[in-house]
């Protein structure tokens, strides 16, 4: 299924019934995927989710640009820059740091070159060796690839089982009409989406959900469309979001499933209701021995 859920807030361009624009998409059964390409000006806006903790207490959020390693260690936390062969090559980390841009530090590997790179902008910064109208806003992460098919490469690995809201943009930076990269997303080291983003200053969004567990990896690469690399700097917006855990059985909306759910289930047993509403958990409209199967099996279960 794939659709643009009326609760979104990603963009003020709102919700089209086609939301495979220009792009090929594969999304797996059962998940959302919008995947768009949107004229510019665009604000980068993360749906809104109920707040989840990790297990060390921290919001399950994960923000590339706030989260960059600025010359700590690389990986760093859940995120790792580094660049691949090609599109769909292995993924390799970039040990070193530096200014790899005027204006601008990040991560590559010297013994290939200062390109490939992963960097963000120390302020807004613009990049006359790149072409005319270059631009990183401050505090932004620049993909940048190399001129023989490298991709630069950012990686979020999974570290807790769980659904995950995950929301990228990919932005051109160039005020000129050059500049086209090749831009994809992988799960697994196996591809999900595929597209280029053609300058000027065109935008291409990726929103989906994916049950992930521990190991798991999302990555998100850019390289060298059809010229050369001389404008091919994309920014890069993403957030990743550990959606609540469902508690099916929850009838009394307490964030527990227990003794007064079951409760409320027993007292409509048998009975046609409104699809979803009172004990009928599976929507079928009638409170039955498999909505009661699916209480018990929930008992215990918190948000």
């Amino acid at each position: 299924m794939r659709h643009c859920s009326a609760s979104s807030r990603m963009f003020a361009a709102g919700c089209a019934a086609t939301v495979c624009c220009s792009a090929t998409c594969l999304a797996q059964a059962g998940e959302v995927s919008v995947w768009r390409e949107l004229p510019p000006p665009v604000t980068f806006m993360p749906r809104e989710v109920p707040p989840v903790s990790q297990a060390n207490g921290n919001p399950a959020v994960w923000n590339l640009a706030a989260e960059f390693s600025r010359g700590g260690s690389n990986p760093a936390g859940q995120w790792a820059m580094g660049y691949s062969l090609n599109r769909f090559g292995a993924f390799t980390v970039s040990p070193d740091w530096g200014a790899t841009l005027p204006g601008a530090f990040g991560w590559f590997t010297a013994s290939v070159g200062f390109q490939p790179t992963v960097v963000q902008a120390v302020s807004a910064t613009s990049f006359p060796t790149l072409g005319t109208g270059v631009t990183l806003p401050a505090g932004a992460v620049g993909l940048m690839p190399d001129s023989l098919g490298k991709f630069a490469v950012v990686r979020w690995t999974c570290a807790e089982s769980g659904q995950y809201a995950i929301d990228a943009l990919f932005t051109g930076r160039s005020t000129v009409e050059v500049g086209n990269s090749d831009i994809a997303v992988l799960r697994n080291g196996l591809q999900l989406f595929f597209s280029t983003v053609r300058d000027p200053r065109q935008s291409v969004l990726m929103q989906t959900t994916f049950d992930l567990t521990p190991g798991e990896t999302m990555e998100f690469r850019v390289g060298k469309s059809n010229d050369t690399n001389a404008n091919d700097l994309k920014q890069l917006d993403v957030v990743i979001q550990r959606l609540p855990r469902l508690c099916p059985g929850d009838i009394n909306g307490d964030g527990i499933v227990n003794i007064q759910d079951l409760t409320t289930l027993l007292g409509s047993f048998g009975q046609d209701v409104i699809p979803s509403e009172g004990g009928d958990l599976n929507g079928d409209g009638t409170v039955n021995i498999n909505d009661l199967s699916l209480l018990i099996s929930n008992l215990g279960c918190t948000v």
